[in-house]
């Protein structure tokens, strides 16, 4: 099984340790590493026994192998979100893979926004002129690969086939937390949203609750339109045309990392967790459980403790390093966006929002 070897790494300094645990974990050695904050990169790169790098968009330009590994976009969007996606499209197009743990783009308007934007192939992501074509919005690799996905993720794979014998959905909830430098709220919320819309398709009607960071202090603040640099908690209950129903928890300042998965079917009820699965049926008997019962926080007895959150992006980085591998499942980018951008409007508005609004609104210009 070819693998890359060397990763650039590119984070905010909080991140450091958490990187350093996952791409160890991966075995991918470190080889450059900077970070936008000011005067900071050599310190940065010193933890990590790399190559310090101040420029973000001068070290990619030259890179013609190895992994990159984004924890913020900024640095590489300067210039506008069209020149990020003609850096991103760049690497691609030169077999270098890239991993982001911010989801990039982070808005449909960066994707109207983008040198490689609506209607280019190559990118994989079309504004058709009516709300039923967003079915032909799918993006594979080409601005990267959003680390680490509930989609993608080992307890998920593994659930593959009890997921199919779970029978009709029903119903859906995600409890996605995370801690310091392991992600943002956007990275949560979008996360989250790939799944359900995986799990269930696009909702009609999403109806959220936003709260920032800064409510401690006593300010209200409000959401924007992009998932770039949105901190705080927010829940989201949706409804589906067909009677079905999801729910998201989602907060980047939960302490710790937990991912939690419920599915509600025809035969009983399906909870996947980082580390396993247990499924229960109708007659509220165990059917079927891989999680170990003596397991202690981050692993199970008689293992390394690991944590969750270094274990679940080391997977994928593995995933993305495997030069063998078959392209990753393409995302139904334009979908899982809308319903983001519904979510982030109903916050706003204190109403249901409809995905298909958003992408009306972004049609139109």
């Amino acid at each position: 099984m070819p693998t890359v070897a060397a990763a650039l790494v590119w984070i905010e300094p909080e991140q450091t340790e958490f990187v350093r645990a996952a791409c160890e974990l991966a075995g991918l050695s470190i080889s450059h590493a900077g970070t936008p904050v000011q005067g900071k990169s050599r310190d940065v790169a010193g933890a990590l026994g790399a190559e310090p790098i101040d420029d973000l968009r001068a070290a990619l330009a030259r890179m013609d192998g190895g992994l990159v590994l984004l924890g913020t976009s900024t640095g590489l969007d300067d210039g506008g979100a069209g020149g990020a996606a003609g850096v991103l499209m760049e690497l691609a197009d030169r077999g270098v893979p890239v991993a982001s743990l911010e989801p990039l783009p982070a808005s449909i308007l960066d994707v109207q926004r983008s040198d490689v934007g609506a209607g280019d192939e190559g990118m994989g992501i079309a504004l058709g002129p009516e709300p039923e074509d967003t079915d032909t919005g799918e993006l594979g690799e080409e601005w990267g690969m959003f680390v680490p996905r509930a989609r993608l993720a080992k307890s998920v794979r593994d659930a593959a086939e009890v997921i199919t014998q779970l029978g009709a959905l029903s119903m859906v909830s995600v409890q996605a937390f995370s801690g310091p430098g392991q992600g943002s709220l956007g990275a949560r919320l979008y996360d989250s949203m790939e799944l359900v819309s995986w799990l269930l398709g696009r909702p009609d009607r999403i109806d959220a609750a936003f709260v920032s960071a800064q409510a401690a202090r006593g300010v209200h603040a409000l959401p924007g339109e992009s998932l770039r640099g949105l901190e705080g908690d927010l829940s989201a209950n949706m409804r589906f045309g067909d009677g079905r129903a999801a729910s998201i928890v989602a907060s980047s300042r939960a302490g710790r990392w937990s991912r939690a998965i419920t599915l509600v079917g025809e035969n009983g009820r399906l909870r996947i967790y980082d580390d396993g699965l247990e499924w229960i049926g109708p007659d509220g008997k165990m059917i079927d459980s891989s999680r170990d019962a003596a397991r202690v926080r981050g692993s199970a007895v008689g293992e390394v403790s690991i944590a969750p959150a270094v274990r679940a992006l080391a997977d994928q980085l593995m995933l993305l390093a495997d030069t063998d591998r078959a392209p990753m499942a393409p995302t139904n980018v334009l979908a899982v966006l809308a319903c983001c951008g519904a979510a982030l409007l109903s916050a706003r508005t204190g109403e249901g929002e409809s995905p298909d609004t958003i992408l009306r609104m972004a049609r139109a210009g």
